[in-house]
């Protein structure tokens, strides 16, 4: 719930400040943007505790990337961090460490108790995924109007222009047009960026695999239902398990096995 509060505002944060009265650049609209940044984290740490440090960080991010405002970047991480000290130790009385960890899932909280931890890798992708996308597709385009101003430079050069050939076979060139074509590619760029999508949907599924666990639910559901044929051959991928030895011996006790295969 903390991580959805956070991305909502940050999605609010970006809507806001892409409008066309704050778009403009100018020191009055980074005031507005600053205004706007303060006054939902003051309202989001209120609300999810250290989760509002996703949501400062895609701003910062944002600022730095797409905006080509690091200043403000830089103000971003500032306020970052003195905004949970002062609301949280200073006014609520908070201790430092749950001041910027409370609500994470790298708190003490979570980490403490083992069966917290075990999912805990998957509150890490959740959570690092939107700021990652973030960072990548802010590093795409900074590259991208790297090449576009190194293209122009190019064509804009005398000298240049008299060496057509020598720039054709150049490699830093080949790659800069076919960065730029995918960039002018519309179906080119959605079939990369769906494919990315997958990759990560493929990777998610294969780490959060738990085949312990899912024979554990198959059992207790065959148990339930006193499907008990179903329990005993269920029950073969994870023997060791005591709630599933327990299911175990209560099949075969209803099968008439129990006295000859308890021990097998």
């Amino acid at each position: 719930m903390a991580l959805l509060v956070a991305l909502l505002l940050a999605c609010l944060y970006l809507l806001l400040t892409q409008s066309r009265a704050l778009a403009a650049g100018g020191r009055a609209s980074r005031h507005c943007h600053l205004l706007i940044f303060l006054v939902s984290s003051v309202t989001l740490y209120y609300l999810v505790g250290a989760a509002f440090l996703l949501f400062a960080a895609i701003c910062a991010v944002y600022e730095m990337f797409f905006r080509h405002r690091w200043q403000t970047s830089l103000l971003y991480v500032l306020a970052a961090g003195l905004l949970p000290y002062i609301e949280g130790t200073i006014i609520f009385g908070v201790s430092i460490v749950d001041t910027f960890s409370r609500d994470m899932p790298f708190s003490w909280r979570i980490l403490y108790y083992a069966a917290r931890r075990r999912g805990v890798t998957l509150v890490y992708l959740l959570y690092g995924l939107p700021l990652i996308t973030t960072l990548i597709c802010g590093l795409w385009l900074a590259l991208a109007d790297m090449l576009c101003s190194a293209a122009k430079r190019a064509s804009g050069n005398k000298k240049l222009k008299t060496k057509n050939s020598k720039l054709r076979n150049s490699k830093a060139l080949r790659f800069s047009f076919y960065v730029l074509r995918f960039l002018n590619s519309p179906r080119l760029s959605w079939t990369v960026e769906s494919l990315v999508l997958i990759a990560i949907a493929g990777a998610a599924i294969r780490f959060s695999r738990n085949d312990e666990l899912k024979t554990r639910f198959q059992v207790d559901y065959y148990a339930y239902h006193k499907m008990w044929p179903q329990v005993l051959l269920a029950a073969r991928r994870c023997p060791t398990d005591p709630l599933v030895v327990h299911a175990v011996n209560r099949a075969l006790f209803h099968t008439g096995r129990l006295g000859y295969e308890m021990f097998s």
